[in-house]
Parts: C-alpha cells; sequence; structure tokens
C-alpha cells in the first residue's frame, strides 16, 4: 500500500470523527469530583456562619480537634471549589 494513500486515509478518517468540546468534559469531571467531595465532606465552618448556622463545631486553638476541623474545612473548600470550577468549564463549553 502506497504510503500517501495511507495519509489520505488516515485524514479521511479524523475528519470524520466528531470534535469533543474539552471544556465540557474537563467541566463535567471537575463537576463529578467536586460533587462526590461535596457530598461526603461538611460544608465549610465559613460557609455555615454565613448562612445563618449557630452549632458551628470549635475547638481550641493547638490542639488534635482544631487541626481536624481545620483539614475538613480545606476538604469542603476544595469540593466547592472545584464544583465551581466545574460549572464555569461548561458554561464555557456550550457557549463555545
Amino acid at each position: 500500500m502506497e504510503p500517501g494513500l495511507v495519509m489520505q486515509q488516515a485524514a479521511q478518517v479524523a475528519s470524520d470523527t466528531p470534535t469533543i468540546n474539552w471544556l465540557m468534559v474537563l467541566g463535567l469531571g471537575c463537576l463529578w469530583l467536586g460533587g462526590q467531595i461535596v457530598w461526603v465532606a461538611p460544608w465549610p465552618r465559613q460557609v455555615r456562619r454565613l448562612f445563618g448556622q449557630t452549632d458551628v463545631p470549635t475547638a481550641k486553638a493547638g490542639t488534635p480537634a482544631a487541626f481536624g476541623l481545620f483539614w475538613i474545612d480545606q476538604y469542603g473548600w476544595i469540593g466547592l471549589s472545584l464544583c465551581g470550577l466545574g460549572a464555569g468549564l461548561v458554561i464555557a463549553g456550550v457557549l463555545s
């Protein structure tokens, strides 16, 4: 088989395949991962206070409990950030 013919056939196959909107793919992936984190982790204490929840847990500074609360808050912020980033990417993908 002639090399030029193989390249022409490969180019034809590539032009026939639909293009993938990578913004949508990345956005849906971020939404999925962020949603899983938000499902498991509680909302960060800062957000809960913002919405008026009064029974937000606290701990004395420097204790292992305070360290645990800090990391759970960070985990919640990561989930919320991934959800926001994912939503933005999906919207950008729809508009592109």
